[in-house]
This record gives structure tokens, C-alpha cells and sequence, in this order.
């Protein structure tokens, strides 16, 4: 039954193969631009949710995909007609309506009315955004308790792409290393692997929820023996986040986005939002927190004020430890570590925690009182005792301040 559904929800998606909302005719899909493509992650019955991707390959063609759990995929080849902002999908046994909007396509019911309810803003499939392959990322891996850890980076190569991967269990070793060079079409970097007889083709997009990439191969199960991990298992498809955290910057995510900017990205479905308190009872806030495409924490952003998604955020909380600084810093780091490769600001307490300040990034580090002797405030100077935080001491919350 799963696969069933799993199978007619992603027919819905193909329905979104229109060419863009209302201004479809105008949309470019000639062979050196990225053709259109819709992203959302619809409601399922008995799993988190399932992935649609429709790319609008021209006015009338269209490619959509689905996936359940990063797993299970589906991808076909459909056409469509447009009259009156609707989209219709021309296929015997998928026969499906949507709503075409600035940038969205959304599902309609069967009446060809769109879905109210608590989880309506999920059957919304928005416009992919323009994508920076540059940048070095961290695989997430959607198996509980995996350790292996593996780093993409990508750089340009005069008119190509330097694609780099460094880390465990692959190549069928405990560590190593690929390069190779790849070239840009539309949306996707094509990176030619082993011989050329083996005509074997990595392909790295942008991912689902647009906070980093997705690493495939042209044909499922097709990969070399070169690129397969230590037990023989094939290592596509990934998804590699992008990972380094600046003083104005968290992976794509900058200080310079409003919540508009930054939530439109990513899937409904993977963003929980909740109001919290602060110290004082009027003092209240909106807290976004960002998922995986596999439901793991990513980070939480706050702005200032309730309810406004123009202005800037103002709190990042990273909550993954694949976020890195440049100086290797991460929500699993200690505090020998930061002090290490930081200049810090100041030590002050709050009320569970000592709060290490680094101005040079633009952070703050909480520690656990608990996980402190009784000798970290010094009674006579009314201060922290930095000499008396253990170096081993954990970090509890890594938050950027960026208003």
C-alpha cells in the first residue's frame, strides 16, 4: 500500500511540469539554461512525507520524481496543458489538476479546489531557486548511528568543476580520496567516472530542500568499483549539506536574507516553527527550526519580532554537528577547543549555563553549570573563572548573532 500511494502521490508531482506558474511561455528552456523545477514534500499517511520534483523540460514536456525517505524513487515523463491557471496533467492514469501561482504550483483536490487544513501550505510546491555549487559540504547520512564522515568541496577549474571527496568507508577503504573534474549543463554538474568505456557519469544537483547538493549517478546502481564503500554497498544517491559556518553566514543561509528569503527555500515539511519565552513575559519570539531532508535538526533561526517575515533574522542556533567554522569548530566541540582557535570575548553566566561570547565570529557558546566545579564563579570579583573551566567542558548551544 505504501508503494502504491507513494507511486500516485508522485504522480501528482508531474503535474507540476507546467512551465512555471502563469508566465510559463516565458519561461527559458532552451538547452544552456536551467529549466524550471518545482520542490515540495507532500503529506503521507504512514511516513514523514514524500519528495515531488517537477522539472518543466518545455512548454509542453515535463519530468516529475518522487521520492519516499530518500529511498524509494519514481521518475516518468509526462505532458501537460495549461488553460486559465490551471495546470492539467495528460496521462490515462494520473489525471490531476493544479493551481498555478507566482513561483508555485499547487495540488487541487478532485473538485479542483485547493486542500484546507492544517497541512494545506504542504501540498505547495515552489520554484527552485538559483543555485552556488561552490562551497565545502558534509554528508548526511540517513541511517541512524552511521559514522562515516565524508567532505565535498567544489571549486572552478577555469571553465569546469573540481569536485573533491575525502572521507571514510569509500573507495573501499577506511579513508580516501576522489577528484575529478566536471562540467556545468543547466542545473546539474556531470562528473565522468572510471574508464571511458565504463561510461559511468556522477551527477551533482542541487538537493530537494536546496540547503546543499545531491550526489547520483545517471543509472541507478551503475558505479564503479572505485567509488563504493569498504562493505561493497553503491553510495548514491547522497545528500552533502553545505557546511561551513562565517560570522554572517551558516551554509547558504547568509545574514543579509530575510525569513522570506530563507523559508521559501525549504520545504514546509521541514520547517517546525514554535513560540518561545524569553526572560521576561512579553518578551516572545518566533523560533524556525530547519530539518534534514531526513528529519535530523539542522539549525533554528529567530528574528525580533513575531509574525513579519521581511526583516533579517537576528539568532541562529546551530543544532548539527556537520556545521563547521573554518577553525573546525562545531556544536560537538569543547571548550579547550574554543579556546584554541579563538580569541575569546568575555565569559558571563545566565541562568544554566556560563555563555563563552567570541566577537571575531559573532557567537556565543553556552556551557552547562552542572558540568562545572563550584570553583567557575569567583565570589570576590563577582566574575567567571575561566582557570577553572575544564577543557573538556561541552558546549550545550552554539548560536550566530547577526542583529
Amino acid at each position: 500500500m505504501l508503494k502504491e500511494r507513494l507511486i500516485i502521490a508522485l504522480c501528482a508531482l508531474g503535474l507540476f511540469s507546467c512551465q512555471g506558474g502563469g508566465k510559463q511561455q516565458s519561461e527559458d528552456t532552451s538547452s544552456h539554461a536551467a529549466p524550471p523545477v518545482y520542490l515540495g514534500t507532500v503529506p503521507c499517511d504512514d511516513c514523514e512525507g514524500i519528495e515531488l520534483s517537477i522539472t518543466l523540460d518545455d512548454s509542453i514536456h515535463a519530468t516529475y520524481m518522487g521520492e519516499y525517505a530518500g529511498h524509494v524513487r519514481d521518475i516518468r515523463k509526462v505532458t501537460y496543458t495549461v488553460k486559465d491557471s490551471i495546470l492539467t496533467l495528460n496521462s490515462l492514469d494520473i489525471p490531476e489538476r493544479f493551481a498555478l501561482g507566482d513561483g508555485t504550483l499547487t495540488i487541487l483536490d478532485v473538485n479542483g479546489n485547493k486542500i484546507e487544513g492544517d497541512q494545506s501550505s504542504r501540498y505547495i510546491l515552489r520554484k527552485r531557486q538559483p543555485y552556488n555549487f561552490l562551497g565545502t559540504y558534509t554528508f548526511a547520512s540517513p541511517q541512524e548511528g552511521d559514522s562515516s564522515h565524508r567532505t565535498l568541496m567544489i571549486f572552478h577549474e577555469e571553465d569546469k568543476y573540481l569536485i573533491s571527496i575525502s572521507g571514510s568507508q569509500l573507495l573501499g577503504k577506511g579513508h580516501s580520496d576522489l577528484a575529478e573534474l566536471g562540467t556545468l549543463r543547466r542545473d546539474t554538474i556531470f562528473v565522468p567516472l572510471g574508464e571511458p568505456s565504463e561510461g559511468v557519469t556522477m551527477c551533482i544537483a542541487p538537493s530537494h530542500d536546496q540547503l546543499g547538493v545531491t550526489v547520483f549517478t545517471k543509472k541507478d546502481g551503475e558505479i564503479p568499483s572505485r567509488v563504493a564503500y569498504s562493505d561493497g554497498r553503491v553510495p548514491m544517491p547522497e545528500t552533502y549539506y553545505k557546511s561551513t559556518v562565517t560570522k554572517n553566514s551558516i551554509g547558504d543561509i547568509t545574514s543579509e536574507m530575510t525569513l522570506e528569503d530563507i523559508l521559501k527555500r525549504v520545504p514546509t515539511a521541514q520547517i517546525e516553527l514554535k513560540e518561545e519565552q524569553g526572560e521576561f513575559a512579553d518578551d516572545k519570539y518566533d523560533v524556525y527550526t530547519i530539518y534534514t531532508r531526513y528529519f535530523e535538526p539542522l539549525l533554528s533561526i529567530s528574528p525580533k519580532k513575531c509574525a513579519d517575515m521581511k526583516q533579517r533574522v537576528n539568532r541562529v542556533t546551530v543544532l548539527n554537528p556537520l556545521f563547521h567554522t573554518a577553525q573546525d569548530i562545531t556544536t560537538a566541540s569543547t571548550f579547550g577547543d574554543i579556546k584554541q582557535a579563538y580569541s575569546i570575548t568575555r565569559i558571563e553566566p545566565d541562568m544554566k549555563d556560563v555563555v563563552v561570547v567570541v566577537d571575531d565570529l559573532r557567537a556565543s557558546f553556552s556551557i552547562p553549570k552542572s558540568k562545572l566545579p563550584a570553583t567557575w564563579w569567583d565570589e570576590k570579583t563577582k566574575t567567571v573563572n575561566s582557570s577553572q573551566i575544564p577543557s573538556s567542558a561541552p558546549i550545550r548551544n552554539f548560536i550566530l548573532w547577526w542583529e
